[in-house]
């Protein structure tokens, strides 16, 4: 991602509230869509959703802080995947995006989700898929509310301050924020995943 040379602060944006019973609602999201802004990013990181072992969707999302003090979106790599994809997914983005470090949520399989993405850096760079010479990220453990409502509520009201903004359009990522209620049985990768990108890159936000 190419740093930006001038910072444009546009004015807060007017979002409308979500929905009963949603955490946001599609036409909140639509607002926070953002191609254009020049806004240079102060910390890249990639976050990782460590369930779903290849039965729910696994959470991959890349972004950064920016120099507006606000959480971007900038990649959605979420998928069905298994340990082994999951961990490959991660690495290959955080080398992407030339990611500071790489979030996983501590609440869950921390320390084989962290074994398996140490363990897949290594073998892309014996691979020369990762060049041996690129250092890999750190790895920080983020532990955020148990219960998935309580993890995405502080997140849902990040994203009606305006503190959240999407580098684009993201169909998958804004449509599971838009439809996942709290009595769903499926496990939202995505949504996870982007919690854990913003409470590691703005901690205040639990």
């Amino acid at each position: 991602m190419g740093r930006c040379q001038e910072h444009l602060q546009r004015p807060r944006l007017a979002l409308p509230q979500p929905a009963e019973g949603a955490l946001v609602s599609q036409d909140l999201l639509r607002p926070i869509r953002d191609a254009i802004t020049a806004v240079e990013p102060q910390k890249i990181a990639v976050s990782v959703d460590p369930s779903g072992g290849g039965r729910d969707t696994a959470g991959a999302i890349g972004g950064f802080l920016g120099d507006d003090n606000r959480v971007w979106v900038t990649h959605d790599r979420s998928a069905a995947m298994s340990s082994a994809e999951r961990s490959t997914a991660a690495c290959l983005l955080a080398y992407e995006t030339n990611a500071a470090v790489i979030y996983v949520k501590g609440n869950y399989g921390r320390d084989m989700c962290v074994l398996a993405i140490r363990t897949r850096w290594e073998t892309l760079q014996r691979e020369g898929v990762i060049p041996k010479d690129v250092l890999m990220p750190g790895i920080d453990m983020v532990f955020a509310k148990q219960g998935k409502l309580l993890r995405a509520e502080p997140i849902a009201q990040q994203i009606v301050q305006d503190r959240v903004r999407l580098r684009g359009m993201f169909t998958d990522l804004e449509n599971e924020w838009a439809t996942w209620m709290s009595t769903d049985p499926n496990s939202p990768g995505r949504i996870d995943a982007s919690c854990i990108l913003v409470y590691g890159l703005i901690p205040e936000a639990k």
